[in-house]
């Protein structure tokens, strides 16, 4: 999957789930919840509970709006 696939779920906004080829999956529920790196090869996703996760784009499988 590209970046640009993840940002096209960006606008408009809808919440949605990412899905790595490892099986994590982690819910975006808000545009505070994700950041694109400048070199756009890695997403930083922030979950419910605060934890942050760096997920390269290249293990991206799927997004799914919710």
């Amino acid at each position: 999957m590209k970046i640009e696939d993840v940002k096209q779920q960006m606008n408009p906004f809808k919440p949605f789930t990412i899905y790595t080829s490892d099986g994590f999956q982690i819910d975006i529920l808000h545009t505070d919840y994700i950041l694109f790196s400048p070199k756009g090869n890695n997403i930083v996703a922030v979950d419910l509970n605060g934890g942050i996760h760096v997920i390269s784009v290249d293990h991206i499988v799927r997004t799914e709006y919710k």
